[in-house]
């Protein structure tokens, strides 16, 4: 008995009508469109269809390590396009020679990279198993991925920050964080693949209108969230300072003491252009950045007895950043607190370090790499997330890179924070787009959190940062300037729901991509399903 068994009705996904380009030249293309949606260029827009063509490269691409190759390619060029400017501190403060300092920086491109290639690896395999549907499981697989790459520290340029200077198209952060943004990017190219794709127009058709209303949808929610007046009428005078501290200077004690000087004369002409307080006015609140000063709490004692005699001759709160040290052998970035009679209210010790600028990772595990100068010091990270107390208010401040951590402003928030501080510097990378992706990240903090936040800098860019994540009074890099702002900063804000339950969206697509990627070891491919009816036709001739 023979059975008729045409092939020509089992075709593989990557078979179908693929198009003429190279898989190799499709990943680069979604790593340029990548680079030129984030600052820099911020063509922003073309986030929302960077995926695709690494997308229809997978489509028709079985193999599970070449598809990784496509990955990692896509990652690590779009991130190496957006953060070389971490060799401008190498080759001007490490005294490294260009090339070599180029190089060095791609070594965390490629390590970052790998997140991206195990992605794409998993979306082939889905691919191969699932069919065209399998499109659709693509933003939980990059959502689960760029949790990772967030967990051990490499999470900067999440895809959802490319819309960070868009108010309208970032409101969804007050549910699912910054994942929540990028979930619904990945999604639009996503639905893109399967509309150029897919031979059931009815499918098309309804995936066409659901993508589109989901962009609607979510624009309209964002204008509707951003509607808040701006405004500057806070009971609270707020000064912050933006000092423009060269990162080379010679830092013996005359020039510290210049320095020290000059954030003073600048402080105290802001507070006066202040004006006499009204009746309702809450104390003038200053804030310095962090610096490359380093003035120690402890030990400077004449520089320390300068800030305390500028806070009680203007009765003001001061926020700033110095190093503390509670024994010889721990040195702790902080931030502290002082009231208007020079007391020390509070103090947070940055949890975060930034690697090789601040501590050296994995020196006891890896050969000479202790030998690594590190940039500003050599720090020992806090633990707790402490909240300041300012007046009536209670102050989240964190310090520089910390930004880039959900988590941070999240626990400070849930520490009972009305407003949240960010002090930064970064001079250490000159006029690169470094400044203003920091200031992305920043403004996802605020929209995740419902909550202002000041964010005063060393060298730029200094702002202050709505709820609604729209940006006021920014300043120009490597000036030497001031800003004045009237805050309410202990308005009672709501918490999102981001606030409250954190990255749960994050940890479901890591829940949906282990269960993807396991069941496809269940799932046979249409070739493997062909072989096996071949397989059974034979025994049955036989």
């Amino acid at each position: 008995m023979a059975t008729d068994i045409s092939l020509a009705k089992v075709v593989p996904l990557q078979g179908a009508s693929p198009p003429q380009i190279s898989n190799f030249a499709l990943a680069l293309v979604s790593a340029v469109l990548l680079i030129l949606s984030f600052p820099g260029f911020e063509f922003n827009l073309l986030a929302w269809v960077a995926l695709a063509p690494l997308m229809l490269a997978l489509t028709r691409e079985p193999s599970f390590w070449r598809a990784f190759l496509l990955g990692e390619i896509t990652g690590s060029v779009f991130l190496y396009g957006t953060c070389h400017f971490l060799a401008f501190s190498i080759i001007n403060y490490g005294g490294l020679n260009p090339v070599l300092a180029y190089l060095i920086v791609a070594l965390p491109c490629l390590a970052a990279g790998l997140f991206f290639g195990l992605s794409a690896a998993i979306t082939a395999r889905c691919f191969s198993r699932f069919g065209l549907w399998a499109v659709f499981l693509v933003p939980f697989f990059w959502i689960a991925l760029e949790y990772g790459r967030q967990f051990l520290r490499l999470g900067w340029d999440g895809i959802g920050y490319s819309q960070a200077f868009h108010p309208d198209l970032i409101q969804l952060a007050r549910f699912g964080g910054v994942h929540a943004v990028g979930f619904i990017i990945v999604l639009v190219s996503s639905g893109l693949v399967f509309v150029s794709l897919t031979d059931n127009r009815w499918a098309a058709t309804i995936v066409a209108v659901l993508v589109f209303l989901i962009l609607v949808g979510n624009y309209d929610y964002g204008r509707r969230m951003t509607q808040q007046p701006a405004g500057n009428s806070g009971k609270y005078r707020v000064v912050a300072i933006q000092p423009n501290v060269p990162m080379d200077g010679d830092w013996d004690e005359a020039f510290i003491r210049r320095i020290l000087d000059e954030h003073i004369s600048l402080s105290e002409k802001a507070i006066a252009e202040f004006g006499p307080s009204g009746p309702d006015d809450k104390p003038i609140v200053v804030i310095w950045p962090e610096s490359p000063m380093n003035l120690r709490y402890e030990a400077d004692v004449n520089e320390h007895q300068t800030v305390i005699d500028f806070i009680r001759r203007n009765h003001i709160y001061l926020i700033w950043n110095t190093i503390t040290q509670p024994d010889p052998k721990h040195d702790y970035n902080s931030v502290l607190v002082m009231t208007p009679d020079g007391e020390k209210a509070s103090q947070y010790d940055k949890i975060y370090l930034l690697p090789f600028g601040e501590f050296v990772p994995a020196r006891n595990w890896i050969p000479l790499i202790g030998r690594i100068p590190m940039l500003a010091g050599d720090f020992t990270a806090g633990s707790d997330y402490k909240v300041g107390t300012v007046d009536n208010a209670k102050i989240g401040a964190s310090i520089c890179f910390e930004a880039t951590f959900p988590q941070v402003a999240r626990m400070m928030t849930l520490s009972g924070a009305t407003t949240l501080v960010n002090i930064s510097d970064d001079g250490w990378f000159g006029p690169t787009s470094a400044a203003r992706q920091h200031l992305a990240h920043a403004i996802l903090r605020s929209v995740e959190n419902n909550r202002e936040m000041l964010r005063v800098t060393n060298s730029g860019i200094t702002t202050r940062i709505r709820p609604d994540g729209s940006i006021q009074d920014s300043s120009e890099l490597f000036e030497v300037t001031s800003r004045k702002w009237r805050v309410d900063l202990d308005a009672n804000r709501p918490m999102t729901v981001y606030t409250r339950y954190g990255d749960l969206l994050a940890i479901t697509c890591v829940v949906v991509t282990v269960a993807a990627f396991v069941g496809s070891f269940f799932i046979k491919t249409p070739q493997e399903k062909w072989e096996k009816k071949i397989g059974a036709a034979n025994s049955l001739d036989d």
